[in-house]
């Protein structure tokens, strides 16, 4: 899977170089060094050798298509305003409802809610019983052998 990204990242960075290399002619230390993976907020990727502002994920890939870097980044955006404040605070409250009209709708009481909690931790729990039994065992296994070496 690496090597196909790898070949796929390499391919486009050449498709980007191509037309800048057949007008020109360059020396083989103007190439770039570095090739930005550019993530955008509805998902596409682009390739290039530049930073450009619509990126929230930026990964620095070297020659051989390998990440070097990687970037998050924060557009700078307007000044917070009360109103987008109190729109956000809505839009929590809306979610926050709907979270707990969900869990009513899926329980009828606290009581199944503590049942369904309960039986989920039932077998981790067991697992540290089990794993603490093994430890007394293996402590007690090792007292027995220190007092046999010391008579």
């Amino acid at each position: 899977m690496k090597m196909i990204r790898m070949l796929v990242s390499l391919t486009i960075a050449a498709t980007l170089a191509g037309p800048a290399l057949a007008q020109q002619k360059y020396k083989p230390g103007d190439f770039p060094t570095v090739v930005l993976k550019c993530l955008d907020d509805r998902g596409r990727v682009y390739y290039s050798d530049k930073l450009t502002p619509e990126c929230s994920q930026i990964e620095e890939m070297n020659r051989q298509g390998r990440v070097v870097k990687k970037h998050e980044t924060t557009k700078p955006g307007p000044a917070t305003k009360p109103a987008a404040d109190a729109a956000g605070a809505a839009k929590d409250s809306a979610e926050r409802q709907r979270r707990d009209r969900a869990l009513t709708a899926t329980y009828t009481s606290e009581e199944e809610i503590d049942l369904t909690r309960d039986r989920s931790l039932a077998i981790p729990l067991q697992a540290i019983r089990t794993s603490e039994n093994r430890l007394a065992k293996a402590n007690q296994q090792l007292f027995e052998l220190k007092t046999q070496a010391d008579r």
